[in-house]
């Protein structure tokens, strides 16, 4: 996260500091291609003289090196003192490296400007962890259990029964983030060939999840009012499944939030047909400021809805935290499985995460982002309309600052990304998003930096691509 604040001083020697801690931290490793010196400068609302000066520092030091027209790369942090020095040459990691292993896909490198975090809450976070070391130190630094730390779980049963969901700390385990807590649904739930239907579009990593689980996964079509509920009774005509995945708050990609009576109509179904319902409250619900519709959890009388929430995710991301809301049994069986792979977060980082909260730091902080949200909220909705063609039809998800797009006919959405790849914005190509196939129009545009100017300049580039590739397919020949 690079963040530089004038009044500590030369913003040069911020951002040098900042971009080799990254370097030294591994989250930014050798071969990381930088952004421009005018992109990153606009990003942060500096000079471009600024960012060249930072770079040339890094650059001399050796960890930064320029390779012409193709950017500005990391090269690592140059030998020094207790940094041993090669003698031999290194393993042949190529040949000795699994092919199911180089088969896995790279991550998308996450923004260098994250816009939720900011001085004040990492100043309150960090007190509330001395706070919490100071007053029950051993008992923090040993393994806890594989619940979760209890005083966490009840802050968020009580949080949970204040939205309306009545769960009490027993029905709550913490995981580590989105991918641990729909692995452990799926490691508890599902054996291989069981039946898994899922709104379409979806989200893509629980696709992944479900599939890794060995289930045979089959789309529901969204509709304007969260699902078409004849074509889940279709479905369910064919044969029961075993879970119904939904995200019926600002779904993704299409944003769209499920209404009152297609929730109460889907929990009547899963009841009457017994399946279960995991409800993925991933969006970060508490950033949006309108009126918000009850989760399904929260009318759940008979114990059919398994939810699994990240809402702070993109505030606080580098902690890395969720939690799913079960059942007591299931929440036992899933806490085994935890336990015998991965201990998840360690309890330190949840008791300072709920003295966060407890002490009202994280309300506090919402406040701080929701501002800063609607601005960028703002921005992206006019530039979307100013920019994109009308042949290109949008939504905008309120919660999480992305555009789910069609393009016109004729079009496919993987050339689009693949021409916009060294763009600073994050486009996803629809396809990944269908279970069933489809999706070749479409695409999901997402913007993780905080730079307004920067977003609307991005929009406008990618409209630009999409213009060059519509004026190519339609050349005759």
């Amino acid at each position: 996260m690079l963040r530089l604040v004038r009044e500590r001083g030369s913003v040069r020697r911020q951002l040098r500091e900042q971009i080799e801690l990254l370097v030294n931290q591994g989250a930014l490793p050798p071969g990381t291609r930088l952004p421009s010196s005018r992109a990153l400068a606009r990003a942060l609302g500096v000079s471009r003289n600024t960012v060249l000066e930072a770079y040339a520092a890094l650059a001399a030091e050796g960890v930064l090196e320029s390779t012409g027209r193709k950017g500005t790369r990391v090269t690592g942090l140059p030998d020094g003192p207790g940094r041993p020095r090669a003698t031999a040459s290194p393993p042949a990691w190529e040949r000795l490296l699994s092919a199911a292993g180089k088969r896995v896909p790279a991550p998308l490198l996450p923004g260098l400007v994250l816009p939720w975090w900011d001085e004040e809450a990492a100043a309150a976070l960090r007190r509330c962890l001395d706070h919490v070391l100071g007053k029950r130190g051993a008992l923090l630094l040993v393994e806890g259990p594989p619940e979760g730390y209890r005083p966490l779980r009840e802050w968020l049963a009580k949080s949970a029964r204040q939205g309306g969901s009545g769960v009490g700390p027993e029905e709550i385990l913490i995981v580590n983030g989105h991918r641990q807590a729909m692995h452990l649904v799926c490691r508890a739930l599902l054996n291989p060939g069981d039946l898994v239907l899922a709104q379409e579009p979806t989200n893509p990593a629980a696709l992944v999840a479900f599939r890794k689980a060995r289930a045979k996964v089959v789309g529901v079509a969204v509709s304007p009012t969260g699902l078409d509920l004849d074509s889940l009774d279709e479905q369910l005509g064919k044969g029961g499944p075993k879970l119904l995945y939904l995200m019926p708050s600002f779904h993704e990609p299409t944003g769209v939030t499920m209404d009152l009576a297609t929730r109460l109509a889907v929990l009547e179904r899963a009841r009457h047909h017994g399946f279960l319902i995991l409800e993925d409250v991933r969006s970060d619900e508490l950033i949006y400021r309108g009126h918000l519709i009850p989760p399904l959890k929260a009318n759940d009388c008979s114990g059919h809805v398994v939810q699994v929430s990240t809402t702070l995710r993109s505030l606080l991301p580098g902690l890395g935290l969720g939690w799913v809301v079960a059942a007591p049994p299931a929440v036992r069986v899933m806490a085994r499985i935890k336990h015998s792979e991965d201990a998840g977060p360690g309890a330190l980082l949840q008791a300072g995460l709920h003295e966060f909260c407890r002490q009202g730091h994280c309300e506090r902080h919402f406040e701080r982002a929701r501002r800063a949200h609607r601005i960028l909220l703002g921005a992206l909705t006019r530039a979307l309309a100013q920019h994109l063609p009308p042949s290109a039809a949008w939504s905008v998800n309120p919660a999480s600052l992305a555009a789910w797009i069609e393009l016109p006919e004729g079009l496919r959405a993987r050339d689009l990304v693949r021409r916009a790849a060294a763009r600073r914005a994050v486009l996803e190509p629809g396809d990944a998003f269908f279970a069933s196939g489809g999706g070749a129009r479409h695409l999901r545009f997402t913007w993780p930096h905080d730079s307004p100017a920067g977003l609307e300049a991005e929009v406008k580039a990618i409209a630009e691509l999409l213009g060059a590739l519509s004026h190519r397919a339609a050349r005759p020949g």
